[in-house]
């Protein structure tokens, strides 16, 4: 994927990817999408996926997820595999998180990836957990069929990082279920 620069909303690049773009969601109070975007169908799925996240709801960020979906967690040296191991985390994350913001979306082509073709998107976000303040960024691999395929969930600063993990640990043992 190429190299985005992000500046207020604005995705430059010298040479863009046709169907780079930014935005911010327009259920969270965003602006329009930028370039091509608006024509990419699979941008659906994140829609769907933002609106599920930004009510919280397990179940309908679930449905928009492949059968075999792959979660990456920032805590995990595992990946999880799944959509019903991929809701129960995320189930953790929902509990875990206060004051969640999605502030934008940046998206752009990968190409192929074995069998599939993907789109890549990426949600930057802001959150507190235990008291400590978080960054972060969810990656979500579309295919044509408008399923995330994968998610990759970043955060930072350390400390945030360091009480997401103990926080998530504490939701997700008692269940029988690993962090890891």
């Amino acid at each position: 994927m190429s190299a985005l620069y992000v500046r207020r909303g604005l995705a430059e690049r010298s040479g863009a990817i046709a169907t780079a773009g930014c935005w911010t969601p327009r259920a969270l109070g965003g602006h329009s999408r930028v370039g091509s975007l608006r024509h990419n169908r699979r941008v659906s799925a994140v829609e769907r996926f933002l609106a599920a996240a930004s009510s919280r709801d397990v179940d309908a960020m679930a449905a928009v997820m492949a059968e075999d979906v792959r979660l990456h967690t920032p805590t995990g040296s595992r990946p999880i595999d799944g959509r019903e191991r991929v809701r129960v985390v995320f189930g953790g994350f929902t509990e875990v998180l206060a004051d969640v913001e999605y502030k934008r979306v940046l998206a752009g082509d990968t190409g192929d990836s074995g069998s599939a073709t993907l789109a890549s998107h990426a949600i930057f976000f802001s959150s507190t957990v235990a008291e400590e303040e978080i960054d972060g960024v969810i990656l979500l691999e579309v295919d044509t069929r408008e399923e995330i395929r994968a998610v990759t969930v970043f955060v930072r600063p350390l400390p945030g990082l360091q009480a997401f993990a103990m926080a998530m640990r504490g939701r997700l043992a008692p269940s029988g279920r690993s962090a890891d």
